[in-house]
């Protein structure tokens, strides 16, 4: 008897946990907005091309991320493993696009749309160029004509933010129209805080 009281006190303290995991992601999935993107985002530049990744570009995603990247968004081998992972299974957590060369199809520029309810609320949108095309230009190109889709979607404000030594990622946002904010310290990834520059585009 007693074994059997216990077995259902526990099966009711496990059959609770489930309610209340269920209930915290129902209220955290319900917090966080789909992108307002259309599924089928077809945006031309003179050179570029912006759609959303697909499955396919999984291994373009791999190669892009190198130790540059991984610096610059305090991300480890592990959150690059990650975001591969759930693109090449359709899963992302955030939404994903890229800008194509329309010459050669390579993807140049990878994004990153997310949506951040506490700290400077608002659509987030990261980005960088896949490694054999940095220093061409294609990162201002890109970041404009993603911009460029985001604001006719219905977003009003992108947020942009960055290491406060990555001169390079400032000036492309600074090209492409955007507006400084005031710096902040941020916690990145990886565990560390770091003085970041943020941008509103």
């Amino acid at each position: 008897m007693v074994v059997r009281a216990l077995l259902i006190v526990l099966l009711g303290a496990v059959a609770l946990s489930c309610i209340w995991i269920l209930y915290w992601i129902t209220r955290k999935t319900a917090a966080m907005p789909r992108d307002p993107l259309p599924a089928d985002v077809d945006w031309r530049t003179p050179r570029l091309a912006i759609r959303r990744a697909t499955a396919g570009d999984a291994d373009a995603l791999a190669a892009s991320i190198d130790p540059d990247v991984m610096r610059a968004h305090g991300w480890f081998p592990k959150h690059r493993a990650r975001m591969v992972r759930q693109l090449r299974q359709n899963r992302s957590r955030t939404a994903v696009f890229v800008a194509c060369d329309h010459g050669t199809d390579d993807v140049v520029v990878f994004f990153d749309l997310s949506f951040a309810p506490q700290e400077l609320a608002g659509w987030h949108l990261g980005f960088w160029t896949t490694p054999d095309h940095r220093g061409r230009g294609y990162a201002t190109e890109a970041l404009g004509a993603m911009a460029q889709v985001t604001h006719r979607a219905g977003v009003e404000t992108l947020h942009l933010g960055t290491i406060e030594d990555n001169t390079a990622m400032q000036s492309v946002i600074v090209n492409a129209g955007g507006v400084p904010l005031e710096p902040r310290q941020v916690r990145l990834p990886n565990g560390t805080t770091t003085s970041s520059l943020w941008f509103v585009l």
